[in-house]
């Protein structure tokens, strides 16, 4: 039986719709989307790596550019849902063991 949500993430909301979905993966598979993130990742890369004086600047800006990737990620994947874990069924205690 399927329950609604009680306090739905912010991705289970989005994915509530299937006209969010759907439009979704369209922008996320057009080319003029996969350009703008390429582009936009490339021209923010170069504005951080612009000015790192010293060990401590490109550590942070080294996990700028993790959060940047990241978040790219979550946008990609929003539509989409994990498939479901197999459920394994185990017999019982093994009391010969």
């Amino acid at each position: 039986m399927n329950e609604p949500l009680k306090n739905p993430t912010p991705a289970q909301r989005f994915r509530e719709s299937s006209d969010n979905i759907s439009k979704h993966r369209d922008m996320v598979d057009s080319r003029e989307f996969q350009r703008a993130v390429d582009y936009g990742l490339l021209e923010y890369q170069h504005t951080l790596c612009n000015n790192i004086p010293d060990g401590n600047t490109a550590v942070g800006v080294g996990l700028r550019m993790l959060g940047a990737t990241e978040i790219i990620r979550l946008i990609r994947n929003l539509s989409e849902t994990a498939p479901p874990k197999p459920t394994i069924i185990q017999a019982g205690l093994d009391h010969k063991a």
